[in-house]
């Protein structure tokens, strides 16, 4: 990076950080997380500025930076929500209904397995034990595509069976 790009770079934090910081303090109404936007933001110009691709609209570049730094972060919010279900917890002793529960459709589950044709049954231990598509279908002597069809039709039966159960 040369010294008329850390000239250019001091000059343009001197003439939008605080600015920046408005924006995003409106957006945010968080003064850490604001100061972390503008600071990520001149920083991603540094990084631009030492490749030699320094923005022609440095305040515009800057503020559409934090913008979208906003966005991503909103996004991987919304997926860590919806995926905490998922997480396993802390409670590895589970309480005795909870036992009973597991048990009871465990059985079902086994009882489910049992009354489906040999080759659905086949092809969804298969799945439920990380096997992917393309083995499944060898193994099955089928297409890759009619092993999807196959193991979508054995699910949806699977489904049923259980919800009736």
């Amino acid at each position: 990076m040369s010294a008329s790009d850390d000239r250019a770079i001091a000059a343009a934090y001197v003439a939008h950080a605080s600015q920046l910081r408005g924006r995003f303090l409106r957006r945010t109404r968080d003064e850490a997380r604001a100061d972390d936007l503008v600071q990520d933001a001149f920083a991603r110009l540094v990084v631009q500025a030492r490749a030699g691709l320094m923005p022609d609209n440095v305040g515009g570049w800057l503020y559409r930076v934090g913008m979208n730094l906003l966005a991503s972060e909103a996004r991987h919010r919304a997926v860590a929500q919806r995926k905490a279900a998922y997480l396993a917890t802390d409670d590895l002793d589970p309480s005795p209904e909870g036992a009973a529960e597991c048990h009871e459709l465990e059985g079902r589950l086994r009882s489910a397995l049992a009354e489906m044709a040999p080759i659905d049954r086949t092809a969804i231990m298969l799945a439920a034990g990380g096997t992917p598509g393309g083995d499944i279908a060898r193994r099955l002597g089928r297409s890759e595509c009619a092993t999807r069809t196959l193991l979508c039709r054995a699910r949806s039966k699977l489904r049923s069976t259980l919800a009736t159960a």
